[in-house]
């Protein structure tokens, strides 16, 4: 891949960014390109260490606001495209409008059941601790017996804290890429004329 193709790809995969932005990062990109040729290394292992187009699109869209975005696609699109917009939003707005609601609802609900986990995790450390206190109480009574079942409660219930614990937070991690992915998804298709 030569110089040119490579900054062609960058060009399309921003397309929804702004001119002075577009200009700005390709720019940016060509003269990292620039740097490794000077020294000495191929266009190949340029590109290699600066990044693939798509985690170089990654990053820009990361850093680009919604609003940018919707705004730079409004200004480049046709007069035929904002009556069509104007004619269907009736339909389009609330469309719209209901996936955001359902996704942060979802999102919400995800978070709360995230929350749940970590209560019944805190109620078996809250027993674990409630059982090291009667069995020391068993112990100055003398009932050792008692005391071992204590300490059976008490090694149960760490454990079950433990392992609800990493679930919750694997959970929570999943449900949070989840979300940047989807914010990403959803910027590349307003940037780049379906996501292409």
């Amino acid at each position: 891949m030569t110089k040119e193709e490579y900054l062609e790809q960058i060009k399309q995969s921003l397309s929804g960014v702004s001119a002075n932005d577009l200009n700005y990062y390709l720019s940016y990109y060509g003269s990292l390109v620039d740097n490794y040729l000077s020294n000495g290394y191929s266009v190949e292992h340029a590109i290699s260490n600066i990044g693939t187009v798509d985690k170089i699109s990654k990053d820009v869209l990361g850093n680009v606001s919604f609003r940018s975005l919707i705004g730079n696609r409004i200004n480049k699109a046709k007069t035929s495209n904002i009556v069509l917009f104007v004619l269907f939003s009736p339909i389009i707005i609330p469309l719209l409008l209901s996936f955001i609601i359902i996704f942060d609802v979802l999102y919400l609900a995800s978070l709360i059941l995230v929350l749940a986990i970590y209560i019944v995790g805190f109620t078996f450390v809250g027993v674990s601790v409630a059982s090291i206190i009667v069995g020391i109480w068993y112990i100055t009574e003398g009932n050792y017996l008692y005391m071992l079942l204590c300490i059976g409660i008490l090694l149960t219930a760490l454990a079950l804290a433990i392992m609800i614990f990493i679930c919750s937070l694997n959970l929570y991690r999943g449900f949070r890429y989840i979300r940047r992915s989807t914010k990403y998804n959803i910027k590349k298709i307003i940037a780049t004329k379906g996501g292409k």
